[in-house]
């Protein structure tokens, strides 16, 4: 409206000029080229800007030593691909220890002595799916075979085994009404969250980043609280 007013005001200063003409020539200067929004020079600077960016090569920061067995990345020199593979064994090794800790071994069991039952072949996914917090272990295909019995294992193993009844379960409930140890499950459960991150650091450093399903379920089950 501003610009519009000047042209009008500036036609009457000038005989044989149009408002229409002042108009036209305070477009091209300062409002978008063929249309009468505001802002054209910021908005052909951006485009300038964005073909600087596609044909401007952005400098390098990663290098690669000649045999290829070591990288340096910025400040940081010869990350050494060894020492990564070291890395990575070790955070397996860590993360399976938490697993057994997870699965409520008792100290003469192993994780062979499990009655786990898991077909890999069989679990199935659906792409398509969007809903929030969802993820293939809620497939009704692995809940009927795959993944049968899944959300009542640990409840069954723990009523099932008195050692583990006297930990989660408070001593003098157990006889009447039996009643969970707070404590203890909330201690359990902070090893479950220990255990997934861990597991989300070695998808990350062995097959890239993380599936956007695994980053759904993390949501679904925290929110957005990732720290």
């Amino acid at each position: 409206m501003l610009v519009i007013q000047k042209a009008v005001v500036g036609a009457r200063d000038v005989e044989g000029i149009q408002p229409a003409d002042l108009l036209d020539e305070m477009r091209m200067r300062f409002l978008i080229s063929g249309v009468r929004s505001p802002f054209s020079w910021a908005s052909q600077l951006r485009v300038y800007g964005k073909k600087v960016l596609d044909s401007t090569t952005c400098l390098g920061y990663i290098s690669w030593s000649d045999d290829g067995l070591s990288v340096s990345y910025k400040g940081v020199r010869h990350l050494d691909m060894s020492a990564l593979r070291d890395f990575v064994r070790d955070q397996l090794e860590k993360a399976q220890a938490q697993l057994e800790k997870l699965l409520l071994l008792h100290p003469q069991e192993t994780r062979e002595d499990l009655d786990i039952r898991f077909w890999m072949h069989r679990v199935v996914d659906d792409p398509t799916e969007n809903q929030k917090g969802w993820s293939f272990l809620r497939h009704p295909q692995n809940l009927q075979s795959a993944l049968l019995d899944r959300e009542m294992w640990l409840l069954k193993r723990i009523l099932e085994s008195p050692w583990l009844q006297e930990e989660f379960i408070r001593r003098e409930s157990i006889v009447t009404e039996p009643t969970w140890n707070q404590k203890v499950c909330q201690d359990y459960l902070v090893l479950v969250d220990a255990f997934l991150e861990r597991l989300l650091l070695l998808i990350h450093l062995t097959a890239g980043q993380p599936s956007k399903r695994l980053h759904r379920w993390w949501y679904g089950q925290h929110g957005d609280d990732l720290s």
